[in-house]
């Protein structure tokens, strides 16, 4: 079993970071380390390849399969208010397997032409109290300001949104908003770990806008009665789910999955920057991700690879070794949506085809070789999310592919 301490991907000498062969983020548990005993160090880890994991399986088509199954929240999904000429609203889409169960909106202010608007859950707000609900939303938005301008990281995040959304007849004004309930807001700003704010908004202006607004922002004052003008609203059955996602940062993501399979489950194969200099080079961003390298790899059509998918909602993948290249094929959460890369690099193993079942949660993964080579036939499909995830039941979608 190899002992060396160099990183995977770029050959320093490291320490483990525990690089999960599968992110964690989709219920990934076994670490390349537990494994083999490589490692990966903690500048490639927790810099370059946590920003892969985050596209691929955050934002990507494989990000809103995993919202679904592991019932957490896709990155950007809005409920819509149709009163307020199709305002998009920040919240959290929850769904059982591909059903949707319930949106949850985010405590947020929303600044609109005609001044700043107060949203959130209505339940959430009410058994908090209106007048506390605004008081600690602007007490905890103000004091992230502050730490920001004074440059403390990571209390703001900003994220800009396509204007195409425009184009589809929605509302976009920037807006600020957590994904905390009101009630963990102020709990935690009388602690040490004090949430953070996400600033999301479509041009320049908008985001220079929230900024200086947000400078003057004060709570909201009731009127002469003594009441806050406060108005319950049922959302639509149907949110708008946004998928956009870099294709060069997802494909990067998938090779670099490979790799760590490699990594993993190749004991007599030495697997680093030397020997895979192309895979890993590409990984870290050296090697350009051309038209070609996403044509040849990529999503593919469920379909392709439905005969190595789990009987149930483990991740399932095999790898194939002919001539210099390695084929790695995907499949996520049962076969509901698939990936695969072609990695030029040696074989110096026994077997020439690996199937692997690694169930979601799991140390546990099962493995089979044979010195059969078996390769799949598949089609890589960028564009239609009826074909990459057919079991992805959506009525209201929108979907935007960037290179940058």
């Amino acid at each position: 079993m190899p002992t060396t301490k160099n990183c995977v991907y770029c050959g320093s000498n490291a320490n483990s970071t525990g690089e999960h062969i599968v992110p964690d983020a989709i219920a990934g548990a076994l670490t390349i380390e537990q494994q083999s005993g490589l490692v990966v160090c903690a500048t490639c880890n927790n810099r370059t390849l946590s920003v892969l994991d985050t596209e691929l399986c955050k934002h990507s088509y494989l990000g809103l399969v995993a919202a679904q199954e592991l019932s957490t929240a896709y990155y950007q999904a809005w409920d819509v208010d149709q009163s307020d000429g199709n305002l998009l609203i920040e919240g959290e889409a929850n769904w059982s397997r591909n059903q949707l169960k319930t949106f949850i909106v985010y405590p947020q202010i929303i600044f609109d032409e005609h001044g700043p608007e107060f949203r959130g859950d209505d339940e959430q707000a009410k058994a908090f109290g209106l007048q506390n609900f605004s008081e600690i939303l602007v007490t905890a938005v103000k004091r992230a300001l502050r730490e920001h301008q004074g440059g403390q990281k990571r209390k703001l995040h900003f994220r800009r949104v396509s204007s195409e959304i425009l184009n589809r007849g929605y509302r976009f004004p920037p807006r600020i908003f957590t994904n905390r309930t009101i009630s963990q807001i102020a709990e935690k700003e009388v602690g040490s770990k004090k949430p953070s704010f996400t600033i999301r908004y479509i041009s320049q202006n908008d985001k220079d806008t929230i900024l200086r607004q947000l400078e003057t922002l004060e709570v909201p004052k009731p009127d002469e009665m003594g009441n806050y003008k406060c108005e319950t609203q049922l959302g639509l059955h149907f949110p708008l789910v946004n998928a956009r996602f870099d294709l060069s940062l997802s494909m990067r993501a998938m090779v670099k999955l490979g790799v760590n399979l490699l990594a993993a489950f190749c004991d007599r194969t030495p697997v680093n920057c030397t020997t895979f200099g192309f895979a890993t080079g590409f990984v870290l961003g050296d090697i350009t991700c051309s038209l070609r390298i996403l044509q040849f790899n990529g999503f593919v059509h469920a379909e392709s690879l439905k005969c190595i998918a789990s009987g149930d909602q483990s991740h399932s993948f095999r790898l194939v070794h002919e001539g210099d290249l390695w084929r790695i094929y995907s499949s996520f959460f049962g076969g509901r949506i698939c990936t695969a890369v072609t990695i030029p690099g040696p074989n110096l193993e026994e077997w020439s085809t690996m199937d692997i079942i690694a169930p979601l949660g799991s140390k546990q993964w099962r493995l089979t070789t044979s010195t059969e080579t078996k390769l799949l036939p598949f089609r890589v499909e960028w564009g239609n999310l009826k074909q990459i995830a057919p079991s992805v039941d959506l009525h209201n979608s929108d979907t935007k592919l960037t290179i940058e």
